[in-house]
């Protein structure tokens, strides 16, 4: 078999420094042994898409990442109340201002009311899909309510053993762990 058409691991050794003499993961320009078989881009771990950390100035980058990493950050209530806030400092500004600008205030207020208005229609929609959700600790306390309630109603009778089989192999099959006792 010839290897002439496949390309070499460029991967250097740190005792020899001479270049490794493997054959390269197709794809990569290491073996397997000096990482050519590890997840590159989406597929790795430590994957980052950087679409906004690579150009913020550095002094924001720490408070970038402490929002990036919060999961609370779905939740919109935050931004519906900085958007009321300054709907009410553009209503305490038309007292003392001039017809021009009058109309300039009334524009941004328009602006902040729709989008005060996305906001909540995005908000509750966010509630409501979270109502449709169970979690899974009540998820497994209802299979095996389920359970229970199935083997009492069969016991003694001739299904029971085909019934349970089947639970406990679509248990097995789905969690991976047996739930009949």
């Amino acid at each position: 078999m010839s290897f002439t058409n496949h390309s070499r691991c460029t991967a250097l050794s740190k005792r020899t420094k001479q270049k490794c003499k493997n054959i390269a993961v197709r794809g990569s320009t290491k073996c397997r042994n000096h990482g050519g078989k590890t997840p590159r881009g989406v597929a790795s771990t430590h994957y980052k898409n950087g679409l906004y950390s690579r150009y913020l100035p550095q002094n924001l980058l720490g408070r970038f990442e402490s929002v990036e990493n919060d999961k609370e950050l779905s939740n919109l209530k935050a931004e519906m109340a900085l958007v009321t806030v300054r709907i009410q400092e553009l209503l305490d500004q038309l007292n003392n201002s001039s017809e021009a600008k009058k109309n300039l205030i009334w524009s941004r207020i328009d602006l902040l009311i729709e989008r005060k208005r996305r906001l909540v229609h995005t908000e509750l929609s966010r509630l409501h899909t979270l109502q449709n959700f169970i979690p899974t600790d009540e998820a497994i306390l209802m299979v095996n309510s389920i359970i229970t309630t199935v083997k009492a109603a069969l016991r003694g009778t001739e299904y029971e053993r085909v019934v349970l089989q089947k639970l406990d192999a679509l248990a097995r099959q789905r969690i991976g762990t047996s739930l009949i006792n």
